[in-house]
């Protein structure tokens, strides 16, 4: 007798399930395939780093000089955010109302994951958000004519973006996509190189950034310590002067870090100094900078 076919599951409109093989045939054989550990909205298997690509400084400038300030980063972790206030993977941005937060909020979603991303976008603007989303630019893909085309702003990248930790440009062309509540379904194409602000400086010695010469400034000021700064070539991270100059502030390594550089490795707690830890968890600790 022939089994009945199983029913077919019925798919969430917004939870979206990515399942990952068994690493090899003996892990097979021990164990049966398990479900991935799942946060709400979409599903994303916890460690899954495919398709993530860190905002680099160059775009971010441009962006900030072109639309303002972000405030909130919907997609992020401390050694990646692009503002000070981010969601994290165990934030869950699903589960959090983005409409609410004040400001120009920023996604940059996995781009192996991206129909979810977009389509909460597009809603969540409906009620009042304002956030700009960068995505490849899959014109011919469904979530583009079903959540990005005259559902938002595009801006056609012009010029291949250069990923945070990569030497080659992306293989493919990006958009912005600027959800808002007064969008008007406009389709631009954008030379965001030409907003970016080449002479900008530093905030603590006053040098032109991306010359090359480090930071005058040495130490940092906690509530109780004084710590040296790390210099670049310097950090546990996993840049380490892996890309020269830094790609943020341009300097060379063994040179400190311009101040409010996204590169600069706290000297407290070892992550990212933009949105470190020492600064979230004890918001009474100040935190100066020391020629």
């Amino acid at each position: 007798m022939i089994p009945p076919d199983p029913e077919p599951v019925k798919e969430d409109k917004l939870a979206v399930r990515i399942e990952l093989g068994p690493k090899s045939e003996k892990e097979s054989e021990k164990k049966p395939k398990s479900k991935p550990e799942t946060l709400g909205g979409p599903r994303i298997t916890k460690g899954l780093k495919e398709g993530i690509y860190a905002t680099p400084s160059d775009l971010r400038e441009a962006v900030r000089n072109k639309f303002g300030h972000i405030t909130w980063d919907l997609a992020a972790d401390e050694n990646n955010t692009v503002a000070k206030k981010f969601y994290t993977e165990k934030d869950d941005a699903f589960r959090q109302h983005w409409h609410a937060k004040e400001g120009l909020l920023w996604l940059n979603p996995p781009f192996t994951f991206i129909r979810p991303w977009v389509e909460r976008a597009m809603y969540e603007s409906e009620n009042g958000a304002n956030m700009l989303v960068l995505v490849p630019a899959a014109v011919g893909a469904r979530w583009f004519a079903n959540f990005v085309f005259k559902k938002g702003d595009i801006y056609f990248l012009n010029g291949r973006v250069t990923f945070a930790g990569h030497k080659a440009p992306y293989p493919k062309d990006c958009m912005i996509v600027h959800y808002h509540p007064k969008r008007t379904g406009l389709v631009e194409i954008w030379d965001w190189v030409k907003d970016m602000d080449p002479r900008e400086k530093c905030a603590s010695c006053l040098k032109e950034m991306r010359t090359g010469s480090g930071c005058t400034s040495r130490k940092i000021n906690f509530e109780k310590e004084t710590l040296n700064r790390i210099r670049y070539g310097g950090e546990e991270l996993d840049i380490k002067a892996a890309q020269k100059p830094c790609p943020d502030c341009a300097v060379i390594e063994g040179h400190n870090h311009h101040v409010n550089c996204d590169q600069e490795e706290c000297p407290r707690c070892h992550n990212r100094l933009i949105g470190c830890d020492c600064k979230k968890k004890k918001p009474r600790v100040k935190v100066t900078i020391n020629a």
